[in-house]
């Protein structure tokens, strides 16, 4: 037994070093792909900025590129998935599901907590979102791991009912395409993305955010929107 412990002990410390890697790579990968977007990096660029000698580490460990911005995104995806979580518990423990503004924060606050940390995620989804809705990677993710969005989903849905049902997933992609694009332009401090010192507080844009979603949610359809509506449903000849 004593002849193995020195083997099990350089296999941990192998594991930790490729993990401590892995962290690295997929690090680097959402600052650059936050920065450049998703098609103006490659993996050998990702391995070259991580600091790797080896060109195909990133390869290696991800497989893909697809396989890359996956990993980025359950990555942060457990964290939020937590926080949310928390809040729709409390939200629920309180009574207040019907409450549109408090339901959309739950929505907001952990995106914003991500911007103010100092994390890239925000700005890669942002440029993830310029990709084809199929492609991303919310589709592949478990269940467990989105299930606080789908929750918030359902629970804004049922504190809006005068939304026709038709219209709500639209409203929720639109919703979230919106707080996306404009924290993607926040920094930790406030700033805009092009670093002008003059814009609004950042607690100023989030509170002007958190009322812009929960007015587009709480929004009944105008008469032209319903007339659309049931030209759509109409059978065609």
């Amino acid at each position: 037994m004593q002849v193995d412990r020195p083997r099990r002990a350089q296999e941990r410390r192998s594991n930790a070093s490729g993990e401590a890697t892995r962290r690295l790579l997929l690090l680097t990968a959402e600052r650059l792909f936050a920065e450049r977007g998703l098609d103006r990096v490659s993996l050998r660029e990702i391995g070259a900025a991580a600091g790797q000698r080896n060109t195909r580490v990133a390869q290696y460990h991800f497989g893909s590129k697809d396989g890359l911005v996956q990993a980025i995104f359950e990555h942060r995806l457990a964290g939020l998935e937590e926080r949310r979580r928390a809040r729709l518990d409390a939200i629920e423990a309180e009574g207040r599901t019907r409450d549109v503004p408090a339901l959309v924060e739950a929505l907001v606050l952990p995106l914003v907590e991500e911007v103010r940390s100092g994390s890239y995620y925000v700005r890669f989804l942002h440029q993830l979102s310029l990709h084809p809705l199929a492609l991303h990677p919310w589709w592949r993710a478990p269940a467990e791991m989105v299930a606080s969005a789908v929750r918030t989903r359902d629970l804004l849905a049922a504190a809006t009912p005068a939304v026709p049902p038709a219209l709500r997933a639209e409203r929720f992609q639109l919703a979230t395409a919106t707080l996306v694009a404009r924290l993607s332009r926040l920094g930790p401090e406030g700033l805009d993305g092009d670093g002008r010192g003059d814009a609004l507080p950042f607690d100023v844009v989030v509170a002007d955010l958190v009322d812009a979603v929960a007015a587009l949610f709480q929004t009944e359809p105008s008469a032209a929107t319903r007339a659309a509506l049931r030209r759509r449903r109409r059978p065609a000849g």
